[in-house]
């Protein structure tokens, strides 16, 4: 029989964010303490279900794109996706491994849309506004 994990929500989302390559988190909201830092997607799963997560996407809210870009050329190396949709990705300095990086995706909440009904990719708007709420992302 498997052993049950009992560790907490709360000390598994803790040691997530202890791993050297996330520290700009915890500064990103010591040094912007309006914005709102979510962790989202895969990694959320992999919390939930206690095994080891091999990514990390975060939603900054209440951040322009430019003040985050600046923010994390401080800790890494910095790549905007696109503009248009909010999306930059760092290569921390700092890795847990560093014989295999890992590059972190930051969104900002942005509101897709179909433009058409035909349900093609470039049938798509994208518009990425840093004071949408996450419930409305």
């Amino acid at each position: 029989m498997p052993k049950k994990n009992t560790t907490t929500i709360h000390q598994r989302m803790s040691a997530v964010l202890a791993r050297r390559e996330l520290a700009f988190i915890r500064d990103m909201m010591t040094k912007f303490p309006e914005a709102d830092v979510f962790v989202v997607g895969g990694s959320v799963r992999d919390l939930l279900l206690g095994v080891p997560s091999k990514d990390c996407d975060i939603v900054v809210r209440a951040l322009s794109i430019a003040r985050l870009e600046r923010f994390l050329k401080k800790y890494g190396k910095v790549h905007t996706v696109g503009r248009r949709f909010g999306v930059v990705k760092i290569t921390p300095f700092e890795q847990t491994d560093a014989e295999h990086p890992q590059t972190i995706d930051i969104a900002l909440p942005r509101l897709e849309f179909s433009v058409h009904l035909s349900g093609h990719i470039r049938d798509f708007s994208v518009q990425s506004d840093p004071n949408l709420s996450i419930e409305d992302d």
